[in-house]
């Protein structure tokens, strides 16, 4: 453990050096600084196997403190409670989902496309709820280098904060901005109503009537969608509280205030 550390520690240094030349990317960086971590944890979990084992009398069995590389959550442990181990063995597989890395991947035909001060969302795949790429406590750790010669398509890697859904291996809708602004017909994302498999909203045309309305849809800017059929300028759409109006039109009453 103590080779593999100084190892570690050497390797660390050589590519936080070259970082700082921007010889390496910050990914790079960041993996080298996780195995300095696992090889300083499996260091210290070494030390303190010895000590307890020099302590304890001959024949007799002493705790082990394991300590783990990172903090997180025990999501497997393969090994059986009193089965023999040897070096090597896997014990416990652990996952910090505080922070999380989303990966956006850009067919090639579009990486033109891309705005020079790049944003993106990706989207909850039910409620609408959208995160923003970076964000304020996000970071970009790789924009579109290289391009994958078998998927054909550049990858955006981000660091975000875990808004508390998101959970590694996901896939998601993402949305990128081009630069371009164009004047069209939108509504909040919290209008549409997914009535099963298709994208309705409602209209109010006169008090407490509501008017299911089939919509087609365009581009999303994270907050707002494009709305290419089946809505007019100047109708007024439910926002708040849509899909409560769409339960109780399935039951064929629209409660008070609604829209």
């Amino acid at each position: 453990s103590a080779a593999a550390l100084i190892q570690a520690t050497s390797s660390y240094q050589r590519v936080k050096d070259l970082h700082a030349q921007q010889a390496k990317s910050p990914r790079e960086l960041e993996e080298a600084h996780y195995q300095y971590q696992s090889a300083l944890a499996a260091d210290k979990a070494a030390a303190s196997t010895l000590a307890a084992y020099s302590q304890s009398p001959t024949g007799t069995s002493f705790d082990l403190e394991i300590l783990a590389p990172i903090g997180g959550q025990v999501i497997a442990a393969p090994t059986a409670r009193g089965e023999w181990t040897t070096s090597g063995d896997e014990l416990f597989q652990l996952q910090d989902l505080s922070q999380l890395h989303v990966s956006v991947r850009v067919p090639e035909n579009d990486l033109a496309q891309l705005a020079a001060n790049l944003s993106a969302y990706v989207m909850h795949p039910t409620n609408g709820e959208v995160i923003e790429l970076p964000g304020t406590d996000g970071e970009l750790l790789l924009a579109a280098q290289k391009v994958d010669p078998q998927t054909h398509a550049a990858e955006m890697l981000y660091e975000i904060p875990n808004p508390g859904w998101l959970r590694s291996g996901m896939t998601l809708t993402a949305q990128l901005s081009t630069g371009e602004a164009h004047a069209v017909m939108a509504v909040p994302i919290g209008a549409i109503v997914d009535d099963s498999g298709i994208n309705v909203a409602f209209v109010q045309t006169a008090g407490e009537t509501f008017e299911r309305r089939a919509v087609r849809l365009g581009h999303r800017d994270g907050a707002r969608v494009e709305i290419l059929e089946g809505l007019a300028l100047g109708e007024r759409v439910v926002i708040d509280g849509a899909y409560v109006v769409h339960l109780t039109a399935l039951s064929g009453s629209i409660p008070e205030h609604s829209h």
